[in-house]
């Protein structure tokens, strides 16, 4: 497919929606000078056009992340400026089997950096946070319910894993203050209970002497057995990419 662009357009943006196509997004004028008008088109597998529809936003509202799960797309806008209005955050979800949407501002949501978000269903992980440290939050969709991850200590994400076999989120965290962190914690929150714990695999990793902390990733392998990977650095390749 061809799409035209004008001079002073906006980049498009896509979502990948697997074997339901593609969706296509961009930004356009609106008639109401405070307001913002994003068109969405979506393609099929073979590039046909299925379907349209236009969201109008606040002016400088920005698109931030997409996530598809299942038979939802969810896309999360954010308007942060000017700043010294408040940041408000809004979250569209497109249901694929009958291209029905709609869109909800997330009220409770404050922060002006929001960088990714994640989704099990109508759970929702978002991922923010600030020049020092980071930010998880916990939204369900079909109740509007926001929860925060808590105060554990400054933290880093790593990475956020879903495991649909334990209704769980896997997600890793590092010590946002640490110059070199030792170590990775492991966070499990338990979407249907709402309970969290934390395990620290700092003495899991060669972390000890010359070995420096470099980064984790998780992998869901089966309903008991989580794969953990990581890599690190030697003191003397700390300033290099020379990883193990």
């Amino acid at each position: 497919i061809e799409l035209e662009s004008a001079k002073d357009q906006n980049d498009y943006q896509f979502a990948n929606m697997q074997e339901e196509g593609v969706l296509v997004f961009y930004p356009t004028d609106s008639p109401n000078p405070d307001s913002l008008s994003w068109v969405f088109v979506h393609y099929d597998t073979n590039f046909q056009k299925n379907y349209h529809f236009t969201i109008v936003f606040p002016l400088y509202t920005e698109y931030i992340s997409y996530s598809k799960s299942n038979n939802y797309l969810y896309l999360f806008f954010q308007k942060r400026f000017p700043k010294k209005e408040s940041v408000r955050n809004f979250l569209v979800t497109i249901q694929l089997s009958d291209h029905h949407y709609n869109i909800r501002e997330i009220r409770e949501l404050q922060n002006r950096e929001v960088y990714e978000i994640f989704s099990i269903d109508d759970e929702i992980v978002i991922h923010a946070g600030d020049n020092k440290k980071d930010s998880i939050y916990f939204y369900h969709n079909d109740l509007d319910k926001l929860y925060s991850l808590g105060d554990i200590f400054p933290y880093r994400m790593e990475f956020c894993v879903p495991d649909t076999f334990n209704h769980r989120w896997l997600i890793g965290l590092t010590q946002a203050k640490s110059e070199d962190p030792s170590g990775v914690f492991l966070y499990e929150y338990n979407f249907l209970t709402r309970k969290a714990r934390i395990q620290n695999f700092q003495d899991k990793t060669p972390n000890k002497g010359d070995h420096i902390y470099n980064s984790a990733r998780a992998m869901v392998i089966n309903a008991d057995t989580t794969l953990l990977l990581g890599t690190y650095n030697t003191l003397q390749d700390r300033y290099s990419s020379n990883l193990h």
